[in-house]
C-alpha cells in the first residue's frame, strides 16, 4: 500500500516550452538553427516513480525528451541547483525554493526536420525552460505529554506536512543557563542538523559503538546535544504515514523513535521528523536552570520551547527525590 507521501505527485507532467522557451545557437560548430525550423523539447518529472509537479525541496528527476532527429543533446541547470546525478537527457536534483526552475536544453537537429535524412545538412539549437516550483509545506511542533509530574522532563516533536512537506533540514539549536530564566540571545548554542531526505545522507570513515553498551560519557561525546545541567537528545521518529494520520497526540510520537548521533549528523534521515527530549542531568538536579530550543528549516522558525525551571530535594516514602517545576515557559510556533 503506497504512502501518503508516495501519492504527493500523481499525473503525467508533460511541459513543452512552459513560461516560455528561448531558442539560441549552441558552440557546437554549426550554424543555428532557423527558428521556424527548430523543434521543441518537452519535459516530464518525477518523485519516486510517480510523474507529477516539481516541489520545492525534493529530491526528484527530470527528464528531456527532444524532437526526432536530435543528437548530441545536454541538459543544464543553474549552478546554485544540487544536482545528485545527471545524464545527456535529464537529471536526479534537490529542487530549489524558487518560483521556478530554469532548464537548459541544447541538441544538434536537421535545418529541415522533414529531411531527417540530411545528417551532413545539420545545425544546432538550444532552449531555457522555466519549470514551475511548487512550495514546499513547512512542518509543526507537537508537545508529547509525559506521565508523571516533577521529574522536570520535557518531550515535544517536529512532524512535516502530510502533503508537500518541506524536506530540507532541520536546524535544531539549545541554549542553556544556570539561572532561573530564558538564556539570552548571546548563551553560546549547541547546534545539530538533521537531514529530511536521503540525498543528504554522509558516508563518515569512523563507525560508532554500539549505543546499548555506551556509557553516559561516551554518549555525551558522540550522541547527545547537550550534557550537564541540561540533557537534549534529538531521536528520529520511525512511525508510519498511517500513524501520523490518526494523530500524534494518541501516544505514537511516544513509542517510534531512534537517537540520531550529534557526532556524525548526515548518518541518516528523518523524513517523518524528529523528537527532541530535555531533561535535568545527573541523580542530583542542579537548583535552577533554564533552555531554549529552536528548530528552524528552510531560514524559518518551526518551532521554540524556552523553559525556566526550579528543582528542590523533598522526601517520600522513607527517601528523597528531587522535583523540578518550570516557573516559567514559552512554546512558539513558527
Amino acid at each position: 500500500m503506497p504512502s501518503a507521501r508516495a501519492g504527493l505527485s500523481l499525473g503525467l507532467l508533460c511541459l513543452p516550452g512552459l513560461l516560455g522557451t528561448t531558442a539560441t545557437a549552441v558552440a557546437q560548430g554549426l550554424p543555428p538553427c532557423a527558428p521556424e525550423k527548430t523543434g521543441t523539447v518537452s519535459y516530464t518529472t518525477t518523485e519516486k516513480g510517480a510523474e507529477g509537479p516539481l516541489v520545492a525541496t525534493h529530491d526528484e528527476q527530470v527528464h528531456a525528451t527532444f524532437p526526432t532527429g536530435a543528437d548530441r543533446t545536454s541538459v543544464s541547470f543553474p549552478a546554485a541547483v544540487r544536482v545528485i546525478a545527471g545524464s545527456d537527457q535529464g537529471a536526479h536534483l534537490v529542487v530549489p525554493s524558487t518560483p521556478t526552475l530554469a532548464v537548459t536544453a541544447a541538441w544538434e537537429q536537421p535545418k529541415d526536420p522533414a529531411d531527417a535524412e540530411g545528417q551532413d545538412d545539420r545545425c544546432a539549437a538550444a532552449s531555457t525552460t522555466e519549470l514551475p516550483v511548487t512550495p514546499a509545506r513547512r512542518g509543526r511542533a507537537v508537545q508529547i505529554p509525559i506521565p508523571g509530574d516533577g521529574t522536570g522532563f520535557l518531550a515535544f516533536a517536529v512532524i512535516p506536512s502530510l502533503e508537500l512537506p518541506d524536506l530540507s533540514p532541520l536546524e535544531i539549536s539549545v541554549r542553556i543557563g544556570a539561572p532561573a530564566r530564558f538564556p539570552p540571545a548571546r548563551a553560546k548554542a549547541r547546534t545539530m542538523t538533521v537531514p529530511m531526505g536521503p540525498g543528504e545522507l554522509v558516508k563518515y570513515a569512523k563507525r560508532l559503538p554500539t549505543l546499548f553498551y555506551a556509557s553516559v560519557p561516551v554518549r555525551c561525546r558522540l550522541w547527545y546535544l547537550t550534557c550537564g545541567r541540561v540533557f537534549t537528545r534529538v531521536s528520529r521518529l520511525t512511525i508510519d504515514d498511517a500513524a501520523l494520520e490518526r494523530g500524534v497526540e494518541k501516544g505514537d510520537l511516544d513509542t517510534g523513535h531512534l537517537l540520531l548521533a550529534r557526532s556524525q549528523p548526515f548518518r541518516e534521515y528523518a523524513s517523518l521528523g524528529v523528537r527532541i527530549e530535555l531533561n535535568p542531568g545527573g541523580r542530583k538536579p542542579k537548583p535552577t536552570y533554564g533552555y531554549d530550543v529552536q528548530v528552524r528549516q528552510s531560514g524559518r522558525l518551526v518551532a521554540r520551547v524556552r523553559r525556566a525551571v526550579r528543582c528542590r530535594t523533598v522526601r517520600k516514602f522513607g527517601g528523597t527525590r528531587s522535583v523540578c517545576r518550570a516557573v516559567r515557559a514559552s512554546n512558539t510556533a513558527g
